[in-house]
Order: structure tokens, then sequence, then C-alpha cells
């Protein structure tokens, strides 16, 4: 499904999700990130844009991480941060925390090059792609509490991109770096289990985790991670 950027909500929102974005930023860098009118500002050209999203009928924050704001020739790395919430400001806020826990250590972690904010797996390893360095984002999860804590262990255990690599490798569409976002879980209601490239939806990386034999559960559970590939070359 295509992502289309829509017009703020509300300016207020809007301002109020940047201004968090720099807060959690600021605290987990160590750092200060500055919200402006137009994106949230960091050290050196770095900057997140932050904008309202539709997928569908679902609208939500996509932070997108900009890793030079004076060429626009570099390309965003965009997340679709998804948030739950009975109204645009909660879902926007729990989308920001969603994105702070798992996709920012990552980005945080191709500029610091030491093990600060995220793990690397250099090309070869066999927990990730052949060809690529893999910076692996924190696995977060939401819901019950044993499940999520069964659903962490199994991916420790069951390393997701080697599993989808044919599927992930085949929807890159950038030559050097690519986002890639796993959510994944259970409830009553059934199973939900997506792969964003890029931020664009991948049928088929998605298809294919949902087969994989994770632990399902009757109470809501569910992890999310990011991870950058950067390719060897």
């Amino acid at each position: 499904m295509a992502v289309v950027r829509v017009a703020v909500v509300s300016d207020a929102q809007l301002t109020a999700a940047r201004l968090e974005v720099a807060r959690r930023l600021s605290e987990l860098q160590g750092q200060q990130w500055q919200a402006t009118d137009r994106a949230v500002l960091g050290p050196g050209t770095f900057a997140v844009a932050v904008e309202w999203a539709s997928h569908g009928e679902d609208r939500h924050i996509d932070p997108g991480f900009v890793w030079n704001r004076e060429n626009p020739d570099v390309p965003v790395t965009w997340d679709c941060a998804a948030g739950w919430g009975d109204s645009d400001a909660e879902r926007a806020a729990n989308g920001i925390d969603v994105w702070i826990r798992t996709t920012a250590p990552a980005l945080l972690e191709v500029l610091a090059q030491d093990g600060s904010f995220a793990e690397h797996l250099p090309p070869g390893d066999e927990m990730g792609l052949p060809n690529w360095h893999v910076v692996h984002g924190p696995i977060a999860g939401m819901g019950a509490t044993e499940g999520v804590r069964r659903l962490q262990q199994w991916v420790i255990d069951h390393p997701l991109l080697p599993a989808l690599a044919d599927e992930v490798i085949r929807d890159l569409d950038r030559p050097y770096l690519n986002g890639v976002k796993f959510i994944f879980g259970s409830s009553s209601d059934g199973d939900i289990a997506e792969v964003r490239i890029n931020s664009m939806h991948s049928k088929s990386a998605s298809e294919s985790l949902r087969r994989l034999t994770w632990p399902r559960s009757r109470q809501m559970s569910w992890v999310r991670t990011f991870v950058v590939l950067l390719h060897e070359d």
C-alpha cells in the first residue's frame, strides 16, 4: 500500500510532535536537538522530518531521518510509526515512543559507530545479510509481558534477516543505505506481520514473516525492530 503524506491535522499537534521528538532524541543521544517550524534539527547536518501520513484509513506520524539537510539529493530514511490511542495526539505520542525505542537507536548508531546505541553485524555474519553491514536496533515489545518476552527470545534465537533474506534483498531500492522495519505479533483477533523497506510495505517479506513459527498468543503481544543496511562497498 502506498504511503500518502497528508496535511497537518493541526499545527499545534505537529508542533507538539516535533517538540517530543527533539526532547527524546536529546535525551537518547546526549546532544541537543531543536524543534523548529519545519523539522527537528540535530548536530551537524542531521535532522528529523515529522509528518502525518496515511496508510489507507490509518493516520499517524511518520518520522524521516535526514542525513544531510543541506543536500536534498541525499535520501531520507522514513519510518512508519503507527501508535495506538483514541486520538491523533495519543497515536502520535505513542508512535514517537516506539520510534525512539527501536528505530532511532539504529540510526544514531550509524553515526556513532561504537556500539553504544545498537548492534553491528558485519557482512558475512550468520545473523545478517550477505554483502551488507547491518546495524540492528533493539527489539521492543508492547502488550502482555510473557507474550512479549517469548517473542523477543524467539527473535534472538531465530534472526529475522537470514530467514527473510531473499524477500528483503529483492525489495531493496537503494544501492547503499536502506532502512527495514519488522513488526509482528498476535492477539485474540489474529496475527499481524509487516515488513517495510524504506517505509514501503513489502508484501512478499510480510507474508513470509507471517508464515514463520514465532510463538502466538491470545493476549495482545507484538514486537518491533528496525535495521539499517549499509552496503559493504
